[in-house]
Parts: structure tokens; sequence; C-alpha cells
């Protein structure tokens, strides 16, 4: 059971890049428009690399599950972003 490097590598840049954001957006007290859409697109990246995680091969089941709830939070985080950036 290999993971493609290619899949881990775009993981761990989408990661970087929204934990690069998330420090960004907690030294505010508040958020603005474009930062709220730009931490959307960053937690949408790294649900799109778990997305890809998740359709690379045969893995166990415990292993498909939890990359899919990792997956759905960072779907749902996204959403809020999203929803909070068109306020």
């Amino acid at each position: 059971m290999m993971v493609e490097l290619e899949l881990v590598q775009a993981w761990e840049s989408a990661y970087r890049q929204y934990t690069a954001m998330s420090a960004t957006v907690n030294r505010f007290p508040s958020v603005d428009q474009r930062l709220a859409w730009e931490m959307a697109a960053a937690s949408a990246a790294v649900a799109s690399a778990w997305r890809a995680l998740e359709c690379d091969g045969f893995h166990p089941w415990w292993l498909t599950a939890a990359v899919r709830s990792a997956a759905e939070a960072f779907e749902g985080q996204a959403q809020d972003w999203e929803e909070r950036a068109r306020w």
C-alpha cells in the first residue's frame, strides 16, 4: 500500500498554504472578505488533496474512512468560510 508521491506532495503543499492562512487569520480580531475567501480556498485545496488520497488505490476500510472524514471536515470548513466571505 503505497501512496503516490505526487499526491503526498500536493497534500503537503495544500496543508502548508492552509496553515499559513490560518496563522494570518488568527492574527486579526476580525477577518475581512478577502481573507475569508483565501481561507475558504485554502480549506478547499486541503479537502481536494484528501479526496485525491482517498481515491488512490486500495486502502483498508478504516484508512479510507479516516481520509474521507478529513475531506468532509475541510469541505465543511471551506463552506463556512465562503459563507463568511459573502457577508
